[in-house]
């Protein structure tokens, strides 16, 4: 049984599922996850011929498309990193 939405998470399915997989597999590595800049990648997504559709339905060769996407989207700074303290 999954946890179900909570106030605090983003209002859009796709802004979700952008947060899980930044949370999952970067949150260690000091990226932040900001709604804002789930946008981009989402458009980004679409522009690219993924399904959001297909992806919400298991298809492994959208869940690996956007997981290439969100390691762009850091590496090119359009999902930010928590600022460090000294």
């Amino acid at each position: 049984m999954s946890k179900g939405i909570m106030p605090s998470d983003p209002p859009r399915a796709d802004h979700r599922l952008i947060k899980y997989v930044v949370e999952t597999f970067y949150g260690k590595k000091g990226v932040q996850s900001d709604p804002r800049e789930f946008d981009k990648v989402s458009n980004i997504f679409a522009l690219m011929g993924g399904s959001w559709e297909q992806l919400f339905k298991g298809s492994a060769k959208e869940v690996n498309l956007l997981k290439k996407i969100v390691k762009i989207a850091i590496e090119k700074g359009v999902i930010s990193k928590k600022p460090k303290w000294r």
